[in-house]
């Protein structure tokens, strides 16, 4: 079980996740992971609005023949996503380094678009420990606050959530409950934030969920034995995952300080201001909660 000591500096939180994730990689589930990663093309931006477009919901796509290697089949009826592939030529005398000479359409599957073995992965362990009703309704407070319809929803495949930012609505797993709801909603209202535009998913996943860690973090709530395996999942196919989350880490930093202060300011206008520890704003340091307060006040003044 990954533990995780109280770290105020939020970039000491990233170093210690990015040490975590560091670490997975000596596991036979990040070598089983890596194997089936291999087997999955990284799409340029170009693609991934192609994707984005055609398929909001995508996780992992791949071509027909793919998902036959990895042991999964393209059920009957399914409409592929087309997207844009290089038709190249072998360089002269050079044949490791082909010449792209132009570019086809071809289709690509979404895995929810295909039945069979399930993909390797990572073990996530779902988050058990209770958080306070006060917490709770702050965050969805904050969701809302932030522009988004929140929505409890029954999915058919392993997700915990999603996020729409066309419809501004984010859908989050029934079921769920006390930290893991928390998390989740945390993490949902970062997509919601940082990612507007399409990118690669391995990005957007990285840093809403490293917005997640940090936020929990300092919200007294230990989400490591989620977070870490999630997040290494996503980063199965980069050579630094460590590099690739610390380069990140101005933008993670900076919205999970914005999604904080939400709370922070949902608290103010709580009716009862004496939230029980762990996992509520009382967790946060005095400093910051003073520091709330005042952006409050200034607030009040500037709209009187």
């Amino acid at each position: 079980m990954t533990t995780l000591t109280a770290v105020r500096s939020d970039e000491n939180l990233l170093e210690r996740l990015a040490s975590s994730v560091s670490q997975l990689r000596t596991s036979a589930a990040w070598l089983e992971l890596l194997a089936a990663q291999a087997r999955f093309h990284e799409y340029s931006v170009g693609n991934v609005v192609l994707i984005h477009s055609q398929c909001p919901g995508a996780t992992r796509v791949a071509g027909f023949r793919t998902w036959q290697t990895l042991g999964r089949q393209v059920m009957r009826g399914q409409r592929g996503i087309r997207i844009m592939a290089p038709v190249t030529r072998p360089d002269d005398g050079d044949d490791d380094h082909p010449v792209v000479v132009g570019f086809r359409g071809v289709a690509v599957f979404d895995i929810s678009q295909t039945s069979g073995d399930p993909l390797p992965q990572v073990p996530c362990h779902a988050l058990s420990q209770a958080t306070s009703l006060e917490l709770r309704d702050a965050m969805e407070a904050a969701v809302r606050a932030a522009g988004f319809a929140l929505e409890r929803a029954d999915f058919s495949d392993t997700r915990n959530g999603e996020t729409d930012p066309v419809r501004r609505a984010i859908r989050v797993r029934r079921d769920l409950e006390g930290a893991q709801y928390v998390k989740t909603l945390i993490h949902e209202l970062a997509h919601g934030l940082m990612h507007a535009a399409p990118i690669r998913r391995e990005q957007a996943e990285l840093e809403a969920e490293s917005v997640a860690f940090v936020c929990c973090a300092r919200l007294g709530i230990d989400s490591a034995d989620y977070s870490v395996a999630y997040i290494a999942s996503w980063l199965a196919q980069e050579a630094d995952p460590a590099h690739a989350l610390c380069e990140r880490g101005a933008a993670i930093r900076s919205t999970a300080d914005s999604i904080l202060e939400m709370l922070l300011r949902t608290q103010a206008t709580a009716a009862s201001h004496a939230w029980p520890q762990p996992g509520s704003l009382a967790a946060l340091p005095a400093d910051q909660r003073g520091e709330a307060s005042r952006v409050d006040e200034r607030q009040a003044g500037e709209a009187a």
